[in-house]
């Protein structure tokens, strides 16, 4: 009694022809009869490292946005989606094609680091929308030992940042001695 999914995994933005690309996997769903989009990105937020991510919702339409309340979302007005996920959501309205993005917390300090946390967060939210079970021990696994090499890089960092706006007090003296 369940519908199929059909998943395309995007490990970076497309250079160009990023019109065709998102144009191309809609042809593809259409020949599946496809009658709802998911796509996923990051969120950047000033939340820290140490917290859990949340999942920010966004729709195509006002319907769309109605069933997103029944999950454990923030939805907030108009945001733009750039990239890919943008396109494909643009592109699928334009083609009468219901889409959602839903958008995991990533601190703003580490957009560089590959956060498994947010996609795990994302794919909680997902599962209960699409009523599927997904093994997500390995994921989980990968956002704790994640989340332990942000904390040591967090106070690496910190160590770096007070030995360079710091110094020891006896290396003061001479300073305040000569301006006297």
């Amino acid at each position: 009694g369940g519908s199929d999914i059909i998943l395309f995994i995007g490990e970076d933005q497309p250079a160009a022809k990023g019109y065709e690309l998102a144009n191309c996997v809609l042809d593809v769903g259409l020949r599946f009869q496809v009658k709802r989009i998911y796509t996923c990105a990051a969120a950047l937020t000033r939340i820290h490292h140490t917290e859990e991510p949340r999942v920010w919702g966004v729709a195509t339409s006002q319907q769309v946005a109605e069933d997103l309340k029944k999950y454990d979302l923030i939805q907030k007005g108009n945001l733009h989606i750039a990239g890919l996920n943008g396109l494909l959501l643009g592109i699928a309205k334009e083609r009468d094609i219901d889409g959602v993005c839903l958008l995991g917390e990533v601190p703003m300090y580490a957009t560089r680091i590959q956060n498994p946390t947010a996609a795990l967060a994302i794919l909680m939210v997902l599962t209960k929308m699409l009523d599927i079970e997904i093994d997500t021990a390995e994921l989980a696994q990968l956002a704790r030992e994640t989340k332990e090499k942000m904390k040591q890089a967090a106070a690496a960092a910190m160590g770096e940042y007070i030995d360079y706006f710091t110094e020891p007090i006896w290396e003061h003296g001479g300073e305040e001695e000569e301006e006297a």
